[in-house]
C-alpha cells in the first residue's frame, strides 16, 4: 500500500512540474527587435527569392507575408 501511495504521489509531482511551462510560453505576436533585424537582413540578402517584405524595426507589427 505504501508503494502505491508513493507512486501516485510521485506521478502527481511529475505532472505538477509540467504546469509552469505554459506560463513561460511567449506570445507569438511579440517579436524581439534583435530577431527582426536579423530576419530583415536575410530578406534583404535574398531579395526577389523569398517574396517576403521586411518588418518594422521596432517590432510593432509583422507583415502579412510572415
Amino acid at each position: 500500500m505504501k508503494r502505491k501511495i508513493f507512486s501516485i504521489l510521485l506521478a502527481l509531482c511529475i505532472c505538477l512540474t509540467l504546469l509552469p511551462t505554459a506560463v513561460f510560453a511567449g506570445n507569438p505576436d511579440d517579436y524581439n527587435t534583435g530577431d527582426i533585424a536579423i530576419i530583415n537582413a536575410i530578406i534583404a540578402a535574398h531579395t526577389g527569392k523569398t517574396g517576403m517584405t521586411p518588418a518594422n524595426p521596432d517590432g510593432s507589427e509583422s507583415p502579412a507575408s510572415w
